[in-house]
């Protein structure tokens, strides 16, 4: 086992914290050598990254929706301006090219900037008279701490599907990105912390089937995972808490489309041998 790598940590509270024993190489594909190890989380570790999201959920919670709104809009200005720091990051730990790079960061900004909508997005609606002395409202609340299982395939992307909605809706978040690929997603984290206020709402912490585990018995009030397999794992091992957990399901190719059609299939069938549909 090579000792001497510098070691990627986890970004909890706003600092890189370096606490567990666990680690894994992160290869560079173009000359097949590692070039850092990254610390893999614990018990302890996830217990500590939820616990720092709880403390700042209330008063995040209680930020009127243009400030926060504000934050995705100058972490979108940070992200354009770090760009190709963040393409070479990509290119270095997934192997992809840095045009492929700029489109996958592209698409994540996106996210960012449609999330900085949300004073738009959070209006609720009211209706008189839609029946006999009946009036109907709806409004939207944050519902806490939430928690994204990404993959290594799109590691600056696939996080930005998740967080930007999550975070300027008033919610805080545990990030568990791939731990093949954690650099990009950790200078994202970095980029964020910049903007967010003092008491951070965004923790990252690098998984294994481990962290699964513990997202899924903690106070974690709502999942988001693009891995088919994870949500499957995490039916089978907590099936009281399945309306918890959603899944996001992007098809890339007719291949995929197979694929996940039939694991689909497979936890249709494992919810209707338990009673649910």
């Amino acid at each position: 086992m090579t000792t001497s790598l510098p070691t990627v940590g986890h970004l909890i509270g706003g600092k890189i914290i370096t606490i567990g024993s666990r680690s894994q190489d992160v290869f560079n594909p173009a000359t097949g050598k590692a070039e850092k190890r990254v610390l893999l989380a614990d018990k302890t570790t996830v217990e500590l990254a939820i616990a720092n999201a709880q403390a700042a959920f209330p008063a995040w919670r209680n930020t009127p929706p243009l400030k926060r709104a504000r934050v995705m809009s100058n972490l979108k200005v940070l992200l354009e301006q770090h760009a190709e720091e963040l393409c070479a990051l990509i290119t270095a730990e997934h192997g992809k090219v840095l045009s492929d790079a700029l489109g996958e960061l592209q698409r994540g900004i996106e996210n960012v900037e449609y999330a900085s909508y949300a004073p738009e997005l959070l209006k609720g609606e009211h209706s008189k008279n839609v029946g006999p002395a009946i009036d109907s409202w709806s409004e939207f609340q944050p519902l806490g701490v939430a928690a994204g299982i990404t993959p290594f395939n799109f590691p600056a992307m696939v996080p930005m599907w998740f967080f930007p909605i999550a975070i300027a809706t008033g919610n805080t978040v545990v990030l568990k990105p791939s731990p093949y690929t954690p650099l990009a997603t950790l200078q994202v984290g970095a980029l964020l912390n910049e903007v967010l206020p003092k008491d951070k709402v965004v923790e990252r912490a690098y998984r294994d089937a481990e962290v699964v585990e513990e997202f899924a018995k903690r106070k974690v009030k709502t999942w988001s995972s693009e891995e088919d397999n994870q949500l499957l794992e995490l039916y089978q091992r907590f099936p009281k808490k399945w309306g918890e957990i959603a899944a996001q399901m992007v098809d890339r190719n007719d291949n995929q489309c197979l694929h996940r059609y039939r694991r689909l299939s497979q936890l249709g069938k494992s919810l209707a041998s338990h009673g649910r549909s």
